[in-house]
């Protein structure tokens, strides 16, 4: 169970930054106003996987098949409705071990100010790392990591001042059986 437990741990550093590819924030910040939010997230099984983003009226369905669990960066990509993303089913031949959602959420900057002097103070209670902007201190990471006994969940907190943005990030990886 450990070597599995490795191998998928590698594999959710690897492909870490699959749901933040530039296809989906791009689309995010060309319709992001103040206050809304948008999602992506990644699904990963035996067979394939799904890329879902998400925004209050729209949204982006990515299915691929991974070669060796590769993620590759290109696609089929097709925009729907929600009504329309709601019939959109994915199958695949073994269970779900991988899963990374991606939140991002755009704020006034008084709002964000508030925010942000919040997850400081809570992140002192928890296990967690951060990553600072030295040329701007509202711009920082918080990570946090979970190693459970047959999986693995990475939680990352990036606040932006440039944007007032908010990305929220939380990956988990399960051995598969």
């Amino acid at each position: 169970m450990t070597d599995k437990l490795n191998k998928v741990s590698e594999l959710l550093y690897a492909s870490f930054d699959r749901a933040l590819h530039p296809e989906f924030l791009g689309a995010a910040n060309s319709c992001l106003v103040e206050g809304e939010r948008v999602s992506t997230s990644l699904y990963l099984g035996r067979a394939g996987h799904l890329v879902v983003f998400r925004s209050a009226d729209a949204a982006l369905t990515e299915m691929l098949v991974p070669r060796d669990r590769a993620l590759p960066r290109s696609g089929l990509i097709k925009s729907c409705s929600f009504g329309d993303l709601m019939h959109f089913s994915f199958k695949h031949n073994g269970p779900l071990f991988y899963r990374v959602s991606v939140t991002i959420e755009r704020l006034d900057p008084a709002s964000f100010g508030r925010r942000a002097e919040e997850l400081v103070l809570a992140a002192r209670n928890i296990r967690a790392s951060f990553c600072r902007n030295p040329a701007d201190e509202l711009s920082f990471s918080v990570a946090s990591l979970d190693e459970g006994k047959d999986h693995v969940t990475v939680s990352v907190i990036h606040f932006c001042k440039g944007d007032n943005s908010i990305v929220r990030s939380v990956s988990t990886a399960r051995a598969a059986e």
